[in-house]
């Protein structure tokens, strides 16, 4: 020992290496080289094998019907400190399977991997627990016969639990129940991961109701013994009157005929064993017999006196005749005697007898006439005259007295209901029937012609009417005719109809004639002072810029005057005429003329010292233009440009001797300078 050696390892490739840990096969080299020795050398084989880990796979347990666990399970047989970061795959417990029932299942784990170590697996338990019953409700355990099985109502806890019932008669025996009567159940639970739980009970099935009816009797006095019906409702199915253990009966009817009267008929009960019976009608009723009472028909003369009235009764029964009446029927005919000519009901009433009712028909009393008469009405149709309308009436033979009655007095237009009564005594009162017509009286409506200038406006038309009757006028009608037409300030020079339309009335038929409305054309005439003056109505009136007149075709304007400014006088109008005031006559077109001005001679055009020039003037519309400004001293003065009604338009301080103007809109404008020392003669200007 202690002698020093060497020692080499070599994996299975013969290579040098380190000494080794992990397992495998590997050869090892030992050499002696201690001084003194002789050098021996071995070679062995190293084999390091895998260490063995132990893989429990732990127990688990579960109530049915709940999710499998994450199963588990523990490692050991790790040697020198090493724990399951050494591994290259975890194990894995498998999978014992879906919708397992309560019970043991084993778990097993595989699928472990490490590069040193072995594995030894050890299986654990899964144990899966049945589920307990809370409660079973049973509930419909009294029902009725219903011809089909019975059943009970049960209800789980937890809800919607399988389970199987059997139903058990008085001797144990199992049965479906059907028929009435009372039977032991137990109820079984046989839902899947359920302990088997059992209750036990019992069901009830009642008879069903059946409605034993016997038909009303009305039978009439005098026929044949009767035979009473009884009918059932209430069956079940398909069932009827044969599944009855013992039907019930009628007694029997005795001492036939019966009077008249309710009579109470009885039962002979049955019995059934899934059928309860319940009696109900059982009445006979017997009806009296009719006796007719039928008078004798009668003929007499007007103003004859009434016999006695004779009668014939039939619809006697059971061979019975007069005696069985207990007062006999009274006959008259209603009327004041002597009756007038025509039939009459001959009428029998207030007979009595047991079993017997009457019924009474009318005999005839014919009243002969003295002769026969007859009514003719004439001059029905009318027209509307604003008076009552009566037609003629004559009686054959004539003067024979009547009546005439009306719905309403004939006046108005329209049909009116005529009667005409004959009241001579001793003839038929006849009657006749007639309409009255009235028509509707014709008024014709004219619309009178009419004549209006161009563009100008119409408040109405005149409207005449002809054919009133009686003094009538247009105050009586219901609704008075319009005249139009159309929107008259914008017609055109021409004619046009004035269309007559609507109004209506009770008496009266519009017959509509239209009128001609004439548009007479007009023309425009436009005065316009020129520079250095105005223009006006009159001589002395009020000054204007431009003035405007609408004169009809043919017809003469109003009178224009042009007044100068200051210092100037008037030159003429721009058409050539000097007239001043100047006048249009028989006007036929549009005229626009301009009032000229020139400066007096010999007067002194620069009293202010000053000069204002517009340029260019006329200007065109929304053209700019300057204004030119000299001043013979220096003062501060101020420009205004207004309109003809006075509004500024714009005002500036004058700093430069040009000014500059954005264009305006047509018209005649004034251009004035003012400072604190004087003013100055306003200048016009012109946009076209």
């Amino acid at each position: 020992e202690n002698i020093q050696t060497t020692v080499i390892y070599r994996n299975q490739q013969g290579t040098v290496i380190d000494p080794p840990a992990i397992p495998g096969e590997y050869t090892v080299e030992v050499e002696i080289v201690e001084e003194g020795y002789e050098p021996l050398k071995r070679t062995v084989q190293l084999i390091i094998q895998k260490a063995s880990l132990v893989v429990e796979v732990h127990e688990h347990t579960i109530n049915y019907g709940e999710g499998l666990p994450e199963f588990t399970f523990s490692i050991t047989g790790f040697v020198n400190g090493e724990d399951q970061n050494v591994l290259t795959a975890i194990p894995v417990v498998n999978n014992p399977g879906n919708n397992l029932l309560p019970g043991d299942y084993p778990l097993e784990a595989d699928g472990g991997m490490a590069p040193n170590y072995e594995f030894i697996y050890l299986a654990g338990n899964l144990k899966i627990i049945p589920l307990y019953v809370n409660d079973i409700i049973i509930q419909d355990t009294i029902v009725t016969y219903s011809t089909l099985t019975s059943n009970i109502g049960v209800t789980t806890v937890p809800a919607g639990l399988d389970y199987h019932a059997v139903f058990y008669n008085s001797e144990n025996n199992p049965v479906n129940p059907v028929n009435a009567g009372t039977y032991h159940f137990i109820v079984t639970i046989t839902e899947t991961g359920y302990y088997n739980t059992q209750v036990t009970g019992q069901l009830y099935i009642q008879k069903a109701p059946l409605e034993v009816t016997m038909l009303p009797l009305q039978i009439t006095y005098g026929a044949q013994q009767p035979e009473p019906e009884i009918t059932f409702s209430g069956w079940l199915g398909n069932e009827d009157a044969t599944v009855i253990d013992q039907l019930p009966e009628i007694a029997k009817i005795v001492s036939w005929p019966w009077n008249v009267g309710s009579y109470s008929l009885n039962y002979i009960e049955g019995s059934d064993n899934n059928y309860q019976m319940i009696y109900t009608g059982g009445e006979l009723q017997v009806l009296p017999a009719t006796l007719t009472v039928i008078p004798d028909d009668l003929v007499l003369d007007y103003n004859q006196t009434l016999p006695e009235l004779t009668y014939t009764i039939t619809g006697f029964q059971y061979a019975e005749d007069l005696s069985v009446i207990g007062q006999l029927p009274f006959l008259q005919v209603e009327g004041e005697w002597p009756l007038a000519p025509g039939s009459y009901p001959i009428v029998a009433s207030d007979a009595s007898a047991l079993n017997y009712v009457f019924d009474y028909q009318n005999g005839h009393l014919w009243i002969e006439p003295i002769g026969d008469a007859a009514i003719l009405v004439s001059k029905l149709d009318t027209v509307y005259t604003g008076t009552i309308h009566w037609p003629g009436i004559v009686t054959i033979p004539s003067g024979l007295a009547h009546d005439t009655i009306v719905s309403e007095l004939p006046l108005n237009a329209g049909s009116y209901e005529l009667k005409v009564k004959l009241t001579e005594p001793g003839y038929i009162p006849i009657e006749e029937s007639q309409l009255i017509q009235i028509e509707k009286a014709i008024l014709t409506v004219t619309a009178r012609d009419t004549a209006v200038s161009k563009g100008a406006d119409i408040g109405f038309f005149n409207i005449d009417y002809e054919g009133f009757v009686n003094n009538e006028s247009i105050d009586d009608l219901d609704q008075l005719p319009t005249a139009s037409a159309g929107n008259v300030p914008s017609l055109e020079a021409g004619t046009h109809a004035i269309v007559l339309q609507g109004g209506h009335d009770n008496n009266y038929a519009f017959t509509f004639i239209n009128g001609i409305l004439t548009i007479v054309p007009t023309y425009l005439l436009e005065v316009i002072a020129g520079e250095n003056g105005m223009v006006s109505y009159e001589e002395s009136g009020d000054l204007h810029a431009m003035l405007s007149a609408v004169v009809t075709e043919g017809e003469s304007s109003p009178e224009f005057y042009a007044i100068a400014d200051e210092n100037f006088r008037f030159s003429g109008w721009n058409n050539g005429s000097t007239d001043n005031p100047l006048s249009f006559t028989n006007v036929t077109q549009n005229h626009r003329v301009t009032a000229l001005f020139e400066a007096k001679v010999g007067v002194d055009e620069s009293a202010t010292n000053s000069s204002l020039k517009v340029y260019p003037n006329p200007v065109a519309a929304y053209h700019p233009f300057k204004v030119n400004i000299q001043l013979s001293h220096h003062e501060k003065v101020t420009l205004i440009l207004s309109d003809i009604s006075g509004q500024v338009i714009a005002k500036k301080t004058v700093t430069q001797r040009v000014q500059q103007f954005d264009g305006l809109q047509q018209g005649i404008y004034l251009i004035t300078l003012s400072s604190e020392q004087q003013s100055y003669q306003p200048m016009k200007l012109l946009v076209r």
